[in-house]
């Protein structure tokens, strides 16, 4: 028997909120709503750049360990893995897109192992040829108030209403100008204007950009040990932790800029 939700209403307020910054809480409340009892994770996926993670309500714990294995291993993240050769809207399974020596890789070690999750789904949203939004359903051992078939039926009757309002949400967006395909992230110096100096605002917007700290020291002809210390100072101005929560805030500073113009408008 076909599952269907219980009402339509998150699905509402989720439309309801494209042109506004709680677009992405909108999306995550649907999720919590539609899906009780598993781990969701949202990404934002771009090639060649590190997966940036926008919404999750995964606990503090698991969250320290998920971004550590991300930072660490994404390029062997199967579901990235996947996305970088097929590009359409698309639903799979962890057995869908693993390797015979998955189980015996230091991601499934690092990843799975270590945040007890035995099965996923990735349900990928297409926005271009070059980004998507790729949204992650966890299953864990001793969760099981949703089962796993029942929320991947589910998750099939939702995709294309989803898939449409999220090609609404990047198309209205100022993030689908600033993240031209095949262009370099375009970070707006006034990113953390009140919080960093200006070499920092500059060593953030080669980080954004994907560049690795070696690769900024010869941009910014400084040492390397220069930009370690301004990665630190950084990440301590920003009481942040990881670069994964630096491609979030930027992600969150972009929406509000959107708000902004849109409310001047």
């Amino acid at each position: 028997m076909p599952v269907y939700p219980a009402s339509l209403q998150p699905l509402a307020e989720l439309a309801a909120k494209i042109r506004t910054p709680d677009f992405l809480p909108a999306f995550g409340r649907l999720l919590d709503n539609y899906f009780p009892g598993i781990n969701l994770a949202v990404f934002f996926y771009q090639q060649d750049q590190r997966p940036v993670t926008l919404v999750h309500n995964l606990s503090y714990e698991q969250e320290i360990k998920a971004i550590f294995a991300l930072d660490k291993h994404y390029q062997d993240d199967p579901f990235f893995q996947f996305w970088q050769s097929n590009r359409e809207p698309n639903l799979k399974t962890l057995e869908d897109v693993i390797t015979a020596d998955f189980y015996h890789s230091p991601f499934y070690n690092e990843y799975y192992s270590r945040l007890g999750l035995y099965d996923e789904v990735m349900a990928y949203f297409s926005l271009s040829e070059q980004q998507c939004i790729a949204v992650s359903f966890g299953f864990y051992n001793h969760r099981k108030r949703c089962k796993r078939d029942e929320a991947f039926e589910l998750i099939v009757y939702l995709f294309p209403v989803l898939q449409a309002l999220f090609e609404q949400y990047w198309l209205s967006s100022s993030l689908h100008d600033n993240m031209s395909e095949g262009e370099p992230l375009y970070v707006s110096n006034q990113f953390a204007a009140d919080i960093l100096t200006e070499r920092e605002r500059q060593v953030v917007q080669l980080i954004l950009q994907g560049l690795a700290s070696k690769q900024i020291a010869g941009k910014l002809n400084i040492k390397l040990g220069t930009v370690k210390n301004h990665r630190k100072s950084i990440y301590k101005k920003l009481q942040i932790n990881s670069q994964q929560e630096l491609y979030h805030q930027f992600w969150l500073y972009q929406n509000q800029e959107q708000h902004n113009q849109w409310v001047n408008d």
